[in-house]
Protein backbone atom coordinates (compact mmCIF):
# COMPACT_ATOMS: atom_id res chain seq x y z
CA UNK A 1 0.00 0.00 0.00
CA UNK A 2 1.48 3.34 -1.04
CA UNK A 3 1.92 5.99 1.59
CA UNK A 4 1.14 9.54 0.52
CA UNK A 5 1.71 12.42 2.91
CA UNK A 6 0.95 16.10 3.04
CA UNK A 7 3.84 18.10 1.66
CA UNK A 8 4.40 21.74 0.88
CA UNK A 9 6.83 22.34 -1.96
CA UNK A 10 7.38 25.62 -3.77
CA UNK A 11 9.23 26.31 -7.04
CA UNK A 12 9.59 29.72 -8.61
CA UNK A 13 10.04 30.71 -12.24
CA UNK A 14 9.74 33.67 -14.56
CA UNK A 15 7.72 33.53 -17.77
CA UNK A 16 7.44 36.42 -20.23
CA UNK A 17 5.26 35.76 -23.27
CA UNK A 18 4.22 39.04 -24.90
CA UNK A 19 4.19 40.68 -21.45
CA UNK A 20 1.32 38.58 -20.22
CA UNK A 21 2.49 36.66 -17.15
CA UNK A 22 5.13 38.30 -14.98
CA UNK A 23 5.87 35.63 -12.39
CA UNK A 24 4.82 32.07 -11.76
CA UNK A 25 5.20 29.54 -8.97
CA UNK A 26 4.16 25.97 -8.24
CA UNK A 27 3.23 24.50 -4.87
CA UNK A 28 3.10 20.75 -4.27
CA UNK A 29 0.88 19.77 -1.36
CA UNK A 30 -0.83 16.48 -0.51
CA UNK A 31 -0.32 15.04 -3.96
CA UNK A 32 -1.70 18.10 -5.77
CA UNK A 33 0.08 20.92 -7.60
CA UNK A 34 -1.14 24.49 -7.30
CA UNK A 35 -0.05 26.70 -10.21
CA UNK A 36 -0.01 30.41 -9.35
CA UNK A 37 0.83 33.39 -11.54
CA UNK A 38 0.78 37.17 -11.51
CA UNK A 39 -0.23 39.16 -14.55
CA UNK A 40 0.18 42.68 -15.92
CA UNK A 41 -3.45 42.57 -17.01
CA UNK A 42 -6.65 42.04 -15.06
CA UNK A 43 -8.46 39.21 -16.76
CA UNK A 44 -10.12 35.86 -16.47
CA UNK A 45 -8.22 32.93 -17.93
CA UNK A 46 -8.69 29.70 -19.81
CA UNK A 47 -6.46 26.83 -18.68
CA UNK A 48 -5.67 23.44 -20.17
CA UNK A 49 -3.91 20.59 -18.30
CA UNK A 50 -1.32 18.37 -19.99
CA UNK A 51 -0.20 15.22 -18.13
CA UNK A 52 2.62 13.03 -19.47
CA UNK A 53 1.94 13.80 -23.15
CA UNK A 54 -1.84 13.64 -22.77
CA UNK A 55 -4.34 16.47 -22.44
CA UNK A 56 -6.44 15.48 -19.45
CA UNK A 57 -9.15 18.10 -19.68
CA UNK A 58 -10.89 20.57 -21.93
CA UNK A 59 -10.25 24.29 -21.64
CA UNK A 60 -11.50 25.46 -18.24
CA UNK A 61 -12.44 29.05 -17.39
CA UNK A 62 -10.96 30.38 -14.13
CA UNK A 63 -11.46 33.74 -12.47
CA UNK A 64 -8.37 33.64 -10.28
CA UNK A 65 -4.59 33.67 -10.79
CA UNK A 66 -4.18 30.07 -9.66
CA UNK A 67 -5.31 26.59 -10.62
CA UNK A 68 -4.95 23.24 -8.82
CA UNK A 69 -4.11 20.03 -10.67
CA UNK A 70 -5.06 17.10 -8.44
CA UNK A 71 -3.53 13.66 -7.95
CA UNK A 72 -0.21 14.18 -9.75
CA UNK A 73 1.80 11.46 -7.97
CA UNK A 74 1.16 8.98 -10.78
CA UNK A 75 2.51 11.48 -13.34
CA UNK A 76 6.05 12.49 -14.24
CA UNK A 77 5.38 16.00 -15.45
CA UNK A 78 2.47 18.41 -15.59
CA UNK A 79 2.06 21.36 -17.92
CA UNK A 80 -0.58 24.04 -17.55
CA UNK A 81 -1.46 26.12 -20.61
CA UNK A 82 -2.75 29.54 -19.58
CA UNK A 83 -4.61 31.69 -22.10
CA UNK A 84 -5.25 35.32 -21.15
CA UNK A 85 -8.60 35.98 -22.76
CA UNK A 86 -8.17 39.77 -22.58
CA UNK A 87 -5.25 39.61 -25.04
CA UNK A 88 -5.70 38.53 -28.62
CA UNK A 89 -2.78 36.18 -29.25
CA UNK A 90 -2.07 32.76 -30.67
CA UNK A 91 0.49 32.08 -27.93
CA UNK A 92 -0.09 30.56 -24.52
CA UNK A 93 1.86 30.77 -21.31
CA UNK A 94 3.04 27.27 -20.35
CA UNK A 95 3.81 26.45 -16.72
CA UNK A 96 5.60 23.17 -15.96
CA UNK A 97 5.98 21.02 -12.85
CA UNK A 98 8.20 17.92 -12.88
CA UNK A 99 7.17 15.23 -10.39
CA UNK A 100 10.50 13.83 -9.23
CA UNK A 101 9.91 10.63 -7.26
CA UNK A 102 11.59 7.43 -6.12
CA UNK A 103 9.71 4.27 -5.13
CA UNK A 104 11.05 1.85 -2.53
CA UNK A 105 9.87 -1.02 -0.33
CA UNK A 106 10.03 -1.37 3.43
CA UNK A 107 13.42 -2.82 4.38
CA UNK A 108 15.01 -1.81 1.09
CA UNK A 109 17.18 1.11 0.04
CA UNK A 110 16.83 4.10 -2.26
CA UNK A 111 19.13 6.55 -4.03
CA UNK A 112 17.87 10.14 -3.82
CA UNK A 113 19.20 12.64 -6.35
CA UNK A 114 18.56 16.16 -7.58
CA UNK A 115 20.49 19.11 -8.96
CA UNK A 116 20.95 22.10 -6.68
CA UNK A 117 20.86 25.56 -8.22
CA UNK A 118 24.19 26.33 -6.49
CA UNK A 119 26.47 25.15 -3.70
CA UNK A 120 27.51 27.67 -1.03
CA UNK A 121 31.13 28.86 -1.16
CA UNK A 122 30.98 29.24 2.62
CA UNK A 123 28.66 27.61 5.11
CA UNK A 124 26.76 24.38 4.56
CA UNK A 125 24.19 22.88 2.23
CA UNK A 126 21.56 21.09 4.32
CA UNK A 127 19.39 18.18 3.21
CA UNK A 128 15.92 18.14 4.75
CA UNK A 129 13.27 15.44 5.10
CA UNK A 130 9.63 16.45 5.43
CA UNK A 131 7.31 13.83 6.88
CA UNK A 132 5.41 14.66 10.06
CA UNK A 133 7.86 17.53 10.52
CA UNK A 134 10.73 19.13 8.64
CA UNK A 135 14.17 18.06 9.92
CA UNK A 136 17.78 18.17 8.80
CA UNK A 137 19.21 14.71 8.04
CA UNK A 138 22.65 15.70 6.75
CA UNK A 139 24.80 18.79 6.17
CA UNK A 140 27.43 19.14 3.46
CA UNK A 141 30.38 21.48 3.18
CA UNK A 142 33.27 21.44 0.70
CA UNK A 143 35.40 19.42 3.15
CA UNK A 144 32.90 16.69 4.04
CA UNK A 145 29.50 15.76 5.37
CA UNK A 146 27.90 15.32 8.80
CA UNK A 147 24.77 13.40 9.73
CA UNK A 148 22.88 15.28 12.44
CA UNK A 149 26.23 16.13 14.02
CA UNK A 150 27.83 12.70 13.49
CA UNK A 151 30.51 11.80 10.96
CA UNK A 152 28.70 8.62 9.89
CA UNK A 153 25.40 6.79 10.28
CA UNK A 154 23.98 3.45 9.25
CA UNK A 155 20.89 5.16 7.83
CA UNK A 156 22.32 7.56 5.23
CA UNK A 157 25.41 7.70 3.04
CA UNK A 158 26.24 10.76 0.98
CA UNK A 159 27.74 9.53 -2.29
CA UNK A 160 28.22 12.61 -4.50
CA UNK A 161 31.80 13.81 -5.12
CA UNK A 162 33.31 16.33 -4.89
CA UNK A 163 31.42 17.41 -1.80
CA UNK A 164 30.75 20.88 -3.23
CA UNK A 165 29.11 19.48 -6.38
CA UNK A 166 25.61 20.69 -7.24
CA UNK A 167 24.71 17.07 -8.03
CA UNK A 168 23.13 15.98 -4.75
CA UNK A 169 23.05 12.22 -4.20
CA UNK A 170 22.67 10.04 -1.11
CA UNK A 171 21.46 6.58 -0.16
CA UNK A 172 18.77 5.73 2.39
CA UNK A 173 18.97 2.23 3.88
CA UNK A 174 16.64 0.00 5.92
CA UNK A 175 13.64 1.99 4.74
CA UNK A 176 10.51 2.26 6.86
CA UNK A 177 7.21 4.07 6.33
CA UNK A 178 8.67 6.95 8.35
CA UNK A 179 11.20 7.56 5.56
CA UNK A 180 8.46 8.41 3.05
CA UNK A 181 8.12 12.08 2.22
CA UNK A 182 9.86 14.91 0.48
CA UNK A 183 13.64 15.41 0.48
CA UNK A 184 15.11 18.75 -0.55
CA UNK A 185 18.07 20.95 0.22
CA UNK A 186 19.50 24.44 0.60
CA UNK A 187 21.43 26.72 2.93
CA UNK A 188 18.30 27.04 5.07
CA UNK A 189 14.93 25.31 5.35
CA UNK A 190 13.21 28.31 3.77
CA UNK A 191 15.63 28.41 0.82
CA UNK A 192 15.21 24.66 0.28
CA UNK A 193 11.56 25.09 -0.81
CA UNK A 194 12.69 26.83 -3.99
CA UNK A 195 15.50 24.37 -4.73
CA UNK A 196 15.57 20.79 -6.01
CA UNK A 197 14.04 17.81 -4.30
CA UNK A 198 12.58 14.33 -4.64
CA UNK A 199 9.56 12.51 -3.20
CA UNK A 200 10.13 9.06 -1.69
CA UNK A 201 7.14 6.74 -1.91
CA UNK A 202 7.31 3.69 0.37
CA UNK A 203 5.22 0.55 -0.05
CA UNK A 204 4.97 -2.75 1.81
CA UNK A 205 6.71 -5.85 0.52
Amino acid sequence: MLLFIALYIINYGISLVQGQILQESTIFISGNVIFTWTSSNDSDYDVLVYRDRTFSSKWIRVYDTQYTVKDVMLNYFIELFVDMRAIVSSEYNIMTYNVSKVKAQIGGSAIMTWTASSFPSTGQYHVYHTYKENRTILSIRSSGVSYEGNTQTSKYTYTSRPFNSTNIEFEIRDITLEDAGYYNGGMSAEAAWSSGGTVLIVSGK
